[in-house]
């Protein structure tokens, strides 16, 4: 059996094996809207299996909700590289969003966006010949279904970038676990199906895999807003079918 598929049997045990407790509260609807936010540091940033930043990270984010349902956010990485610029060992990641969520029932909630992925400036990824052009800002369809201590996504790219193919579509099942002393286990698993409309800049080699297995625990601290978190991410395959690496991330955020 190859390596990756002993990591996804370990993940499919520890996720049935799990008997909820106590639901992880889904961010819910608010009677009268607001503003809330983060800011968060990481050990390092893993974005669906695949690396963003291997230092240390700095992330923040903020977003208004209004009591109709509407929301609107801004979310913001630093990154260790430029995705316009391969001689940068640096960059920011920028995330432009709006959509709209809702309850169900008391135990069932959704949220749709739109959202805009902005690196530092923008820019442009050429082809060797430089007959061939793909931008770096992205926009995809979000959608989450959040029942009890489960969640479902699923997230569609719109268009064409230096990264991904429009009708790209990435999968998520994610599980909240209570655990004593406030601790929470977390546990879940992304995978993509890759849509086969390559060029010089992108290429693609599965139409279907795992990219990532997590498991983790969190913890708030007390009523102060802060919560630390310790993450490992068993990396599995992205759109070439290469191998990718599992890491250990550490992360401390403050919400607000």
């Amino acid at each position: 059996m190859h390596k990756n598929s002993h990591k996804i049997a370990l993940f499919l045990i520890f996720f049935t094996g799990s008997v909820s407790v106590n639901a992880s509260e889904p961010q819910q609807q608010s009677s009268e809207g607001g503003l809330s936010g983060s800011l968060a540091v990481l050990s390092q940033y893993i974005y669906r299996g695949g690396i963003e930043n291997d230092q240390p990270t700095l992330q923040a984010g903020l977003e208004y909700e209004h009591a109709s349902g509407l929301y609107a956010g801004y979310w913001a990485s630093t990154l260790n590289y430029d995705a316009a610029d391969i001689s940068k060992d640096h960059g920011v990641e920028h995330d432009f969003y709006m959509g709209y969520a809702g309850t169900l029932s008391p135990d069932l909630s959704y949220r749709s966006h739109i959202v805009t992925y902005l690196y530092n400036d923008g820019g442009s990824v050429y082809s060797e010949d430089r007959t061939e052009r793909r931008s770096t800002t992205g926009a995809e369809f979000v959608n989450s279904l959040s029942y009890k201590d489960f969640d479902v996504g699923v997230t569609v790219a719109l268009v064409d970038v230096s990264y991904a193919n429009a009708g790209d579509t990435y999968l998520s099942l994610a599980h909240h676990y209570a655990l004593p002393q406030n601790f929470q286990f977390n546990s879940s698993i992304g995978a993509s199906i890759y849509r086969q409309h390559d060029d010089a800049i992108l290429t693609t080699e599965k139409n279907f895999t795992v990219n990532e297995v997590r498991l983790g625990l969190s913890r708030p601290f007390a009523e102060t807003g802060i919560e630390m978190s310790a993450d490992y991410i068993y990396g599995v395959h992205n759109r070439m079918g290469e191998d990718l690496e599992d890491h250990l991330v550490l992360g401390l955020t403050y919400n607000f």
